[in-house]
């Protein structure tokens, strides 16, 4: 059988993006949607970090 239990530090990789998601990108999410805007500030932020 298949262990699909996350590694320490995947763990840590998917807390970091979850994270993320709702500090920099959840409360613009609409905002961007409704203005057709594609927000490269935020992208290059996630790019940064990995």
């Amino acid at each position: 059988m298949v262990d699909l239990t996350l590694s320490e530090e995947q763990e840590m990789l998917r807390e970091l993006a979850h994270e993320f998601a709702n500090d920099s990108i959840r409360p613009k999410a609409e905002h961007w949607d409704e203005n057709s805007e594609f927000p490269m500030e935020t992208i290059a932020e996630a790019h940064e970090m990995g």
